[in-house]
């Protein structure tokens, strides 16, 4: 890394555009992406993986716009690939503070410390390490996001687990921590 001589491929180098995801849905469906994909194509964000996933259940369907307006937040195979290969690789602490951060829609250490009352700077140098579909949101990299899929996974597994209950703590936690930051 010091001599230069290393490339990482991370997640932004590896999303379509908005108009390569259209041009990608266009050459794998056979199918003209018009506006009504464009939510879709949002939602994704550009992961590869989810379009080629979109691009199977529009060819399957005789009428994709019906298949687009039937699409779950998540789909099923991209929801069972977050569980098993994603979140499931990761320790049961791991797990929980990772579900425990998807209640906000953005992050940063302090927050995170003051939600998880453990190591903010941490936790967000591990997740961001671990390519855990983190998103810089600003140029300094302080404010981050997950992945819109990997959010709604973890909210939903965080819902039906033992912790459900301190959702509204979380929530109290973080909204203390907004106002003492103005």
């Amino acid at each position: 890394r010091a001599a230069g001589r290393i490339s990482e491929i991370r997640l932004n180098c590896l999303r379509f555009s908005p108009e390569e995801a259209r041009s990608f849905l266009k050459s794998a469906t056979d199918a003209d992406p018009g506006d009504e994909l464009s939510g879709v194509i949002e939602r994704t964000e550009g992961w590869p993986v989810a379009l080629r996933l979109l691009a199977l259940r529009i060819r399957a369907e005789p009428d994709y716009r019906l298949s687009i307006e039937g699409m779950p937040a998540v789909p099923g195979e991209l929801r069972a690939y977050l569980v098993n290969e994603v979140l499931d690789a990761c320790s049961p602490d791991r797990q929980l503070a990772l579900m425990r951060v998807s209640v906000l829609g953005r992050f940063c250490a302090g927050l995170c410390q003051a939600v998880l009352q453990d190591d903010g700077v941490e936790f967000v140098s591990w997740a961001k390490g671990a390519d855990l579909f983190v998103i810089p949101l600003d140029e300094h990299q302080k404010w981050y996001r997950f992945h819109h899929f990997f959010q709604d996974v973890l909210r939903s597994r965080l819902e039906q687990s033992e912790d459900a209950g301190a959702i509204g703590e979380m929530h109290r936690r973080a909204s203390e921590w907004f106002e003492q930051h103005g």
